[in-house]
């Protein structure tokens, strides 16, 4: 688990705004449907920090950042957490504006 929060640290660092970063912002994003709920939270917890620093009109009433912030990242209920974490992180792209096929690119090169 440290390995993968050194990841979360190392790659959110990476992030200059939206508009620059949006292969590393689906990396992290990646991160949001990962096995355990602490590495889930922990990358919510880390994007929306690391968007708040480096796009500060992003605000908190951006349709992402609400996301990131109303959605219990650590609930451990598969069946129906599973399918809000899978629209949860489909929004969260879609309110970046990070095409699809660029996330999937990203989660290939793993």
């Amino acid at each position: 688990m440290q390995r993968l929060v050194a990841i979360l640290n190392v790659a959110t660092g990476l992030i200059i705004s939206i508009v620059e970063s949006k292969e590393i912002v689906a990396f992290v994003c990646d991160f949001l449907v990962h096995q355990f709920p602490r590495i889930r939270s922990l990358a919510a917890e880390k994007l929306y920090v690391r968007l708040l620093e480096t796009d500060p009109d992003l605000g908190e009433n951006h349709t992402a950042v609400q996301i990131l912030l109303s959605h219990n990242w650590e609930s451990d209920d598969e069946n129906l957490q599973e399918i809000d974490r899978d629209t949860a992180i489909q929004e969260v792209l879609k309110a970046f504006e990070i095409d699809k096929m660029l996330h999937l690119a990203a989660a290939k090169t793993e």
